[in-house]
């Protein structure tokens, strides 16, 4: 049996090849008919007719459709699209249109865009009061104070301006009076010096010491001295961190041994008093001599710096 389009004269004699042909995205030209491609698929879905038993190799002539003799008839029309009034036959063929219908899309968007303005409007009303809201806003800022207003209820917060210690004059007296932790420092040795400076210098409860910053790319220090940051000397001011910390460190192992408030001091005894002698040393030759107990105290220090100067106020990382 010749199955053929009655939209451009294709034939074939497979049914499916039929049915590929008129699913294909690139519709055939409308040469004989511009019957719609999916009005055909609804044809060959239905079963067609048989020849009569005993002739099953003679075709029936109503079931065969050549290019010479094309149907012209089309079936009613009754599903039409609301916004640009074309029609269809099926209606699922109508909704594959409202996919594509230019005109759906721009109501749709402009639909969108009616509704954002409806939400939009109430926001509208209340623009000046937000503009002056704005401009107070700005004034309480510009006097250091910050305020937040919500609808009727106001809620001020001043915000108070930390001085920092000038580099070298930093405050101690929580560092000291800090008994507990002083002996763990103390037990520890070369271990417990880079736990003072983190305490003196990098202690979120007393930003006023945060005023030195290791840059851990090329180990450059910068110091806040004068009101401003600026760049130090790297010996310098090592040194002064670490003889700072060790001053500490062997005034409370003295006071604190001598008291014999602390026990096991007594038991470490012999490696505190070698690690003092080396710090003794240290301090005599202004930072010069560094026996290793020193050396490891100080690079323990420096990790321990590059790892917290990033927390530190003022300075871009």
């Amino acid at each position: 049996m010749t199955l053929s389009c009655e939209r451009c004269g294709y034939t074939t004699d497979k049914k499916q090849h039929l049915q590929n042909h008129l699913k294909r995205l690139n519709v055939c030209n409308a040469i004989h008919s511009d019957i719609d491609p999916f009005v055909l698929l609804d044809r060959l879905s239905k079963p067609l007719p048989r020849a009569k038993r005993g002739n099953s190799t003679t075709p029936i002539a109503s079931t065969t459709s050549t290019p010479s003799t094309p149907s012209t008839a089309s079936p009613t029309k009754e599903h039409v699209c609301g916004c640009c009034k074309k029609t269809y036959a099926t209606s699922w063929t109508l909704k594959r249109h409202e996919l594509t219908c230019q005109k759906t899309k721009t109501e749709n968007v402009s639909n969108e865009t009616l509704e954002l303005l409806k939400q939009a409007m109430p926001c509208l009303a209340n623009m000046p009061l937000f503009m002056k809201s704005l401009e107070e806003l700005k004034n309480i800022v510009a006097k250091g104070n910050v305020t937040t207003i919500n609808n009727n209820t106001t809620t001020t917060t001043t915000t108070n301006n930390i001085q920092i210690n000038s580099f070298g004059s930093e405050r101690m007296d929580y560092v000291i009076k800090d008994v507990k932790f002083m002996n763990d420092c103390v037990g520890k040795r070369e271990l417990g010096i880079p736990l003072i400076v983190q305490k003196i210098y990098y202690n979120s409860r007393y930003p006023c010491n945060q005023n030195v910053r290791l840059d851990y790319k090329n180990k450059h220090i910068q110091v806040y001295m004068d009101g401003e940051w600026q760049y130090f000397s790297h010996f310098k001011a090592m040194t002064t961190i670490m003889k700072t910390s060790f001053e500490i460190f062997n005034d409370h192992y003295d006071e604190r041994f001598n008291e014999g408030k602390v026990k096991y001091f007594e038991d470490l005894r012999p490696n505190i008093d070698g690690f003092c002698n080396d710090v003794n040393i240290y301090l005599s030759t202004n930072g010069e001599k560094k026996l290793h107990s020193i050396q490891r105290a100080i690079e323990e220090t420096e990790i321990m710096m590059m790892n917290h100067s990033h927390k530190v106020h003022g300075i871009e990382t």
